[in-house]
């Protein structure tokens, strides 16, 4: 265990994770909206923390942001310096204020991250409270749903703020699209950016792949030869280039339950793991739809071994409200053989044990989409 000045940094975290059966998942449409399938059962997981705060942090609010922006192209995630005009808690929990201040400021500081041409806001989330302390599945799926309640209170077809309750942290490593899962979004999530991604050329390109390869782009069978055809990674060349990103931010200091992520290539590379990927029903412009999302399960047989891990996650210590997590969900550069970038990265909320200290995090997210065509790189 390291330590900066007297706080202490954890240097392991314990999820709740699946436990791989092969099994076929339930209808998505038999679910809630966000309710991922139920899994049979569950275990603790134990895995190494790297706290990644040396690594990033390499220009000053609003300043050059290219070295963080590099790492997250190695990782799938990185943090940067950002401070908000808001400054009470209160105003993250405020819908307008979000609306009409957080909004542009994220959307700018997407932009200067990435370099990007458009930024589409699918919805934004306050998070706060202790997360389930036990194995029980159901809870542990339930604490990241919305309730029929707050299902009533916004209208999921457009971009929408929930401020509270605060959804609890969730113990579960996941990732909330996958490459599948953001061409099934650009054509059923939202009239406005499904006309973004026919003016960036993206639809064109995609359709240009189904008719040249009798491939199609949200068919699951098809998804590894499709991805394969989209970039040129041989020869430096891209096809229009779209991600999904959650852009995390503290509300004050974390001391427990921090924001940890590992790169997609890690975990799916690892013996003991399996990347799942799964249907939500969605709810979009032209009616319900599914989505491709993936959680990390655990094989049985590592499950028995109660030892730790070898899945690095990375987590940022202590961190500060001027300082913002950006968790790439998918990213179209990172698809194929040799693709130059990682392509996302799981996330979730580790249980730090007897170093975790102090109140309960709050922190706010907003979900998005980013495009911009890309022709060589």
């Amino acid at each position: 265990m390291g330590s900066i000045g007297n706080d202490p940094i954890a240097d392991k975290g314990t999820f709740i994770v699946p436990i791989f059966d092969g099994e076929p998942h339930s209808d998505p449409f038999t679910r809630p909206y966000g309710a991922p399938p139920k899994p049979k059962a569950s275990g603790s997981v134990t895995v190494p923390l790297v706290d990644f705060r040396n690594q990033v942090f390499n220009a000053a609010a609003g300043g050059d942001y290219r070295q963080d922006e590099a790492f997250m192209r190695s990782h799938g995630f990185t943090a940067v310096k950002h401070t908000s005009s808001i400054k009470d808690i209160e105003g993250f929990r405020d819908g307008e204020t979000m609306k009409n201040v957080y909004y542009g400021e994220i959307e700018d500081l997407v932009k200067r991250v990435t370099g990007c041409k458009d930024v589409f806001i699918n919805s934004s989330t306050c998070r706060g409270g202790a997360p389930p302390t036990n194995l029980d599945e159901t809870r542990a799926f339930k604490h990241g749903m919305l309730t029929k309640d707050q299902q009533a209170e916004v209208d999921m077809k457009k971009t929408f703020h929930r401020p509270g309750p605060p959804l609890q942290p969730i113990r579960m490593p996941h990732c909330d699209s996958t490459a599948l899962g953001g061409r099934q979004t650009v054509r059923s999530m939202n009239e406005e950016v499904t006309q973004l991604a026919e003016k960036a050329g993206i639809l064109a390109a995609e359709e240009d792949i189904s008719g040249r390869a009798s491939l199609q782009a949200d068919r699951k069978g098809d998804r590894q030869a499709f991805e394969e055809q989209y970039n040129g990674n041989a020869v430096g060349k891209l096809g229009p280039r779209y991600a999904a990103f959650s852009i995390w931010r503290p509300m004050k200091t974390v001391t427990r339950d921090p924001l940890a992520m590992t790169p997609w290539s890690h975990a799916s590379n690892r013996a003991d793991f399996v990347v799942e990927p799964y249907d939500n029903r969605v709810p979009g412009y032209k009616g319900d739809w599914k989505k491709e999302f993936a959680m990390l399960k655990i094989r049985p047989e590592a499950a028995e071994d109660k030892s730790e891990k070898d899945l690095k996650f990375f987590y940022i210590s202590n961190m500060e409200p001027d300082e913002v997590l950006f968790v790439k969900l998918f990213d179209t550069a990172g698809l194929g053989s040799n693709a130059s970038e990682e392509v996302g990265c799981l996330h979730g909320s580790p249980d730090l044990g007897d170093v975790a200290y102090g109140e309960s995090r709050e922190s706010v997210e907003v979900r998005l989409k980013k495009q911009q065509k890309v022709d060589s790189e």
